[in-house]
Protein backbone atom coordinates (compact mmCIF):
# COMPACT_ATOMS: atom_id res chain seq x y z
CA UNK A 1 0.00 0.00 0.00
CA UNK A 2 1.02 3.26 -0.82
CA UNK A 3 0.22 6.49 1.35
CA UNK A 4 1.64 9.91 0.49
CA UNK A 5 4.36 8.75 -1.30
CA UNK A 6 5.24 6.24 1.09
CA UNK A 7 5.18 2.25 0.61
CA UNK A 8 3.74 0.18 3.69
CA UNK A 9 3.92 -3.86 4.09
CA UNK A 10 0.52 -3.84 6.01
CA UNK A 11 0.57 -7.38 7.22
CA UNK A 12 -2.62 -9.31 7.40
CA UNK A 13 -3.06 -11.94 10.27
CA UNK A 14 -5.45 -14.37 10.22
CA UNK A 15 -6.13 -16.31 13.80
CA UNK A 16 -8.42 -18.66 15.86
CA UNK A 17 -10.45 -18.43 18.56
CA UNK A 18 -8.08 -21.01 20.20
CA UNK A 19 -5.44 -19.00 20.53
CA UNK A 20 -6.71 -15.54 20.91
CA UNK A 21 -4.12 -13.61 21.98
CA UNK A 22 -1.43 -15.44 19.64
CA UNK A 23 -2.30 -13.30 16.50
CA UNK A 24 -0.92 -10.02 18.33
CA UNK A 25 2.49 -11.60 18.11
CA UNK A 26 2.91 -9.60 14.69
CA UNK A 27 3.21 -6.28 16.58
CA UNK A 28 7.20 -7.32 16.82
CA UNK A 29 9.33 -5.08 14.94
CA UNK A 30 11.06 -8.15 13.81
CA UNK A 31 7.96 -9.19 11.27
CA UNK A 32 6.35 -5.54 10.29
CA UNK A 33 6.29 -2.47 10.48
CA UNK A 34 2.58 -1.86 10.18
CA UNK A 35 -0.42 -4.30 10.45
CA UNK A 36 -3.98 -4.73 10.75
CA UNK A 37 -5.84 -7.40 12.58
CA UNK A 38 -8.51 -9.40 10.45
CA UNK A 39 -10.45 -12.48 11.35
CA UNK A 40 -11.01 -15.01 8.90
CA UNK A 41 -14.75 -14.11 8.56
CA UNK A 42 -13.67 -10.50 8.03
CA UNK A 43 -14.03 -9.89 4.09
CA UNK A 44 -14.28 -5.98 3.90
CA UNK A 45 -11.68 -3.80 3.71
CA UNK A 46 -11.74 -0.62 4.12
CA UNK A 47 -8.80 1.13 2.50
CA UNK A 48 -9.59 4.68 2.96
CA UNK A 49 -9.79 4.86 6.73
CA UNK A 50 -6.66 2.33 6.74
CA UNK A 51 -5.17 5.10 4.57
CA UNK A 52 -6.67 7.82 7.01
CA UNK A 53 -4.28 6.19 9.98
CA UNK A 54 -1.42 5.75 8.40
CA UNK A 55 -1.57 9.09 7.62
CA UNK A 56 -3.11 10.34 10.81
CA UNK A 57 0.73 8.22 12.44
CA UNK A 58 -1.08 6.91 15.24
CA UNK A 59 -0.10 3.67 16.97
CA UNK A 60 -3.12 2.53 16.99
CA UNK A 61 -6.42 2.11 14.14
CA UNK A 62 -10.03 0.72 15.62
CA UNK A 63 -12.84 0.35 13.15
CA UNK A 64 -16.65 0.13 14.33
CA UNK A 65 -19.56 -0.20 11.61
CA UNK A 66 -22.18 -1.72 13.09
CA UNK A 67 -25.06 -0.89 15.53
CA UNK A 68 -23.54 -4.27 17.55
CA UNK A 69 -20.08 -3.39 17.17
CA UNK A 70 -20.30 -1.11 20.69
CA UNK A 71 -16.84 -2.24 22.25
CA UNK A 72 -14.11 0.01 22.57
CA UNK A 73 -12.28 -2.79 20.37
CA UNK A 74 -13.44 -5.44 18.05
CA UNK A 75 -11.05 -8.10 18.04
CA UNK A 76 -10.96 -8.11 14.08
CA UNK A 77 -11.34 -5.01 13.10
CA UNK A 78 -7.88 -3.17 14.42
CA UNK A 79 -4.23 -2.39 13.11
CA UNK A 80 -1.12 -0.94 14.63
CA UNK A 81 2.30 0.15 14.24
CA UNK A 82 5.22 -1.97 15.18
CA UNK A 83 5.63 -2.12 19.64
CA UNK A 84 1.99 -1.50 19.96
CA UNK A 85 1.53 -3.75 22.01
CA UNK A 86 4.55 -4.18 23.97
CA UNK A 87 6.59 -7.60 24.61
CA UNK A 88 5.80 -7.37 28.25
CA UNK A 89 2.38 -7.10 27.94
CA UNK A 90 1.87 -9.63 25.32
CA UNK A 91 4.15 -11.77 27.61
CA UNK A 92 2.32 -11.13 30.56
CA UNK A 93 -1.58 -11.89 29.00
CA UNK A 94 -0.41 -15.32 27.42
CA UNK A 95 1.25 -16.09 30.48
CA UNK A 96 -1.98 -15.40 32.32
CA UNK A 97 -3.83 -17.47 29.68
CA UNK A 98 -1.36 -20.30 29.90
CA UNK A 99 -1.85 -20.10 33.96
CA UNK A 100 -5.50 -21.11 33.46
CA UNK A 101 -4.44 -23.62 30.74
CA UNK A 102 -8.10 -22.10 29.12
CA UNK A 103 -9.07 -20.11 26.84
CA UNK A 104 -12.70 -18.51 26.37
CA UNK A 105 -14.37 -16.89 24.12
CA UNK A 106 -14.45 -13.09 24.67
CA UNK A 107 -10.74 -12.82 25.74
CA UNK A 108 -9.51 -11.42 23.35
CA UNK A 109 -12.02 -8.98 23.78
CA UNK A 110 -10.96 -8.63 27.48
CA UNK A 111 -7.59 -7.57 26.37
CA UNK A 112 -7.50 -5.45 23.91
CA UNK A 113 -10.79 -3.32 26.15
CA UNK A 114 -9.04 -3.81 29.17
CA UNK A 115 -5.17 -3.75 28.17
CA UNK A 116 -4.73 -2.69 24.40
CA UNK A 117 -6.83 0.36 24.06
CA UNK A 118 -6.24 2.57 27.62
CA UNK A 119 -2.70 2.77 26.59
CA UNK A 120 -3.68 4.39 23.08
CA UNK A 121 -6.83 6.39 24.03
CA UNK A 122 -4.80 9.39 25.03
CA UNK A 123 -4.25 10.87 21.13
CA UNK A 124 -2.12 8.17 19.74
CA UNK A 125 -5.09 6.53 18.02
CA UNK A 126 -7.52 7.07 14.90
CA UNK A 127 -10.91 5.70 15.21
CA UNK A 128 -14.03 5.24 12.07
CA UNK A 129 -17.07 4.21 13.62
CA UNK A 130 -20.21 4.50 11.86
CA UNK A 131 -23.05 3.65 14.89
CA UNK A 132 -21.13 4.71 18.43
CA UNK A 133 -18.86 7.42 17.62
CA UNK A 134 -20.35 10.19 20.16
CA UNK A 135 -19.16 7.22 22.99
CA UNK A 136 -15.84 6.84 21.85
CA UNK A 137 -15.06 10.19 19.80
CA UNK A 138 -14.40 8.32 16.73
CA UNK A 139 -14.62 9.73 13.36
CA UNK A 140 -16.77 8.58 10.63
CA UNK A 141 -15.20 6.32 7.90
CA UNK A 142 -14.02 8.52 4.69
CA UNK A 143 -16.50 5.93 2.01
CA UNK A 144 -20.20 5.89 1.93
CA UNK A 145 -20.95 2.52 2.62
CA UNK A 146 -22.45 0.24 -0.42
CA UNK A 147 -25.96 0.02 -1.06
CA UNK A 148 -25.78 -3.62 -0.16
CA UNK A 149 -25.25 -2.66 3.51
CA UNK A 150 -21.88 -4.84 4.29
CA UNK A 151 -19.69 -3.32 6.42
CA UNK A 152 -16.26 -3.80 8.03
CA UNK A 153 -16.52 -6.65 10.00
CA UNK A 154 -19.23 -8.34 8.11
CA UNK A 155 -19.33 -12.19 8.76
CA UNK A 156 -19.45 -14.74 5.47
CA UNK A 157 -20.16 -18.02 5.44
CA UNK A 158 -18.20 -20.71 3.29
CA UNK A 159 -19.71 -20.12 -0.15
CA UNK A 160 -18.45 -16.53 0.47
CA UNK A 161 -22.36 -15.17 1.07
CA UNK A 162 -22.92 -12.34 3.95
CA UNK A 163 -24.59 -13.54 6.73
CA UNK A 164 -27.58 -11.62 6.37
CA UNK A 165 -29.28 -11.75 9.78
CA UNK A 166 -26.48 -9.20 10.89
CA UNK A 167 -27.59 -6.55 8.03
CA UNK A 168 -31.44 -7.41 8.24
CA UNK A 169 -31.59 -7.03 12.41
CA UNK A 170 -29.92 -3.84 12.73
CA UNK A 171 -28.84 -2.14 9.74
CA UNK A 172 -31.95 -1.86 7.24
CA UNK A 173 -34.87 0.75 7.21
CA UNK A 174 -35.15 4.38 8.83
CA UNK A 175 -34.88 3.61 11.96
CA UNK A 176 -31.85 2.18 11.96
CA UNK A 177 -29.67 5.38 10.42
CA UNK A 178 -26.46 5.61 11.31
CA UNK A 179 -26.42 8.98 13.32
CA UNK A 180 -25.93 12.13 11.45
CA UNK A 181 -22.27 13.03 13.89
CA UNK A 182 -21.36 9.22 12.45
CA UNK A 183 -21.73 10.21 9.18
CA UNK A 184 -18.88 12.32 6.88
CA UNK A 185 -21.69 13.63 4.52
CA UNK A 186 -25.26 14.48 5.73
CA UNK A 187 -27.07 11.90 3.04
CA UNK A 188 -24.96 9.17 3.61
CA UNK A 189 -27.95 7.65 5.62
CA UNK A 190 -25.91 3.85 6.90
CA UNK A 191 -22.49 6.03 7.69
Amino acid sequence: MEVGGRRFFVHTCVWHTAAPLVHTRVSSPLYTHVYRMRVAHTCVWQRMAVEEWITAGTGLHVMRDHPNHNYAMNAGMWGGVSGVITKEILEKAIGDMEKTGQSEYGDDQRFLRNVVYPLHSDGDATEHDSYSCKRWKAAPFPTKRSSNLQHVGQVFDGNNQPRMGDIDCCMRGKRNESPGECRKEPDWTHG
